[in-house]
């Protein structure tokens, strides 16, 4: 293999724009409370609602009356915008029925909806006269801006769905459509209109009393439960070095991570023939499956992706002088420019070296992701 010479003027900010790939990730769990919330009680005249009562009702009453607990949180709050959802859970306190165990379903509200100040008395099931920006039954916000259809607009396709018995805690597991309706509205927080909650309204009695956000222990009051994950920057290496003229692998190795900003980030390459040169090749990741050039060298990069960057001349960077002790630093500046986070690279150095099998010694990889 002839390793040619080439000009480069290093990783500058227009290299590393030219790389793309996959994130690496990290989970984290945040606790979110409810935004607001209210009822929609049936009503024809639109004119019951519970703003800002300490419960919320789902389900019919002794007469067949449909109660629709809405609720809705401030997830982009909580959550930063390029995160990946990956678990969502709500959690309630159930505090009074008048039916055994009831399916609750939730499902996703299609349009804005508001909470007034409106307080019903004694257990609050019959909610009280609506004041302005509540939703009632045939209002999104009370006394002008209507539903399309009265009860509320909604996926008829629930997000999730439990059964709901005596008082006491309940939790709405993570579903995939929770956890899309979560990722739907951390990306566009204009159009996160929360969920409603709803039993089968064909029999009675179903209805189920829940705490609210103003409920007085906070314990009870509902809770979002969001796990993401979020960009990391991290170094993967992959395989081992050949030997050569030096007894010990040629080595590369990463100092410090490649995060955005990281000026002193360097590639450290060791152990490789004394006072010859070396050159980094790249691709867009390492292969599961190395390419064998020797019983003990191989090249740890995919191999088609690393063709095709020679093949464009983005690929291999160099030449590097390795010193009488067979190293060199390679500078690695890591721009802080927000549109390199995620980049993924994966790097192999090659050696010329008169004593390696085939004139030349490779190093292991490494895989960078920058953010």
């Amino acid at each position: 293999m002839k390793l040619a010479l080439k000009t480069w003027t290093g990783w500058t900010l227009a290299f590393w724009l030219t790389l793309a790939g996959v994130l690496s990730a990290q989970g984290t769990t945040v606790s979110v409370g409810a935004l607001r919330d209210n009822t929609l009680y049936f009503d024809p005249n639109g004119g019951l609602s519970n703003g800002a009562g300490i419960y919320c009702f789902a389900g019919t009453n002794l007469v067949g009356q449909a109660r629709r607990a809405l609720l809705a949180f401030d997830i982009a709050s909580a959550v930063p915008s390029n995160a990946t959802i990956t678990s969502a859970e709500l959690q309630l306190h159930m505090s009074q029925t008048i039916a055994g165990p009831v399916a609750v379903s939730m499902h996703r509200v299609l349009e804005s909806w508001g909470e007034g100040s409106s307080y019903a008395s004694d257990g609050q099931g019959g909610g009280a006269p609506a004041t302005a920006m509540d939703a009632t039954w045939i209002h999104r916000s009370f006394p002008a801006a209507p539903w399309s259809t009265p009860g509320g607009d909604y996926d008829p396709a629930a997000s999730a769905t439990i059964m709901v018995d005596d008082s006491g805690g309940y939790l709405f597991g993570t579903t995939s459509a929770l956890v899309a309706d979560v990722q739907s509205f951390l990306a566009n927080p204009t159009q996160n209109f929360g969920w409603l909650l709803r039993t089968d309204e064909t029999t009675s009695p179903t209805a189920k009393r829940f705490a609210t956000k103003e409920h007085p222990t906070p314990s009870s009051r509902p809770t979002l439960i969001v796990t993401f994950s979020i960009p990391a920057a991290s170094v993967q290496s992959t395989g081992v070095g050949c030997t050569g003229t030096s007894p010990l692998p040629y080595s590369m190795l990463a100092n410090g991570l490649p995060s955005l900003g990281n000026s002193g980030f360097s590639i450290d390459l060791s152990q490789g023939p004394p006072n010859q040169l070396a050159f980094s090749f790249l691709a867009a990741d390492v292969s599961a499956a190395p390419t064998l050039l020797s019983p003990n060298c191989a090249i740890w990069l995919d191999l088609t992706s690393a063709l095709s960057l020679v093949a464009s001349g983005a690929s291999p960077h160099g030449p590097h002088l390795l010193s009488a002790m067979g190293s060199v630093v390679i500078p690695v500046p890591i721009p802080s420019d927000p549109l390199l986070a995620g980049f993924t690279i994966s790097l192999q150095s090659a050696a010329q070296d008169s004593l390696a099998p085939a004139g030349f010694v490779l190093s292991n990889a490494l895989k960078l992701t920058v953010y």
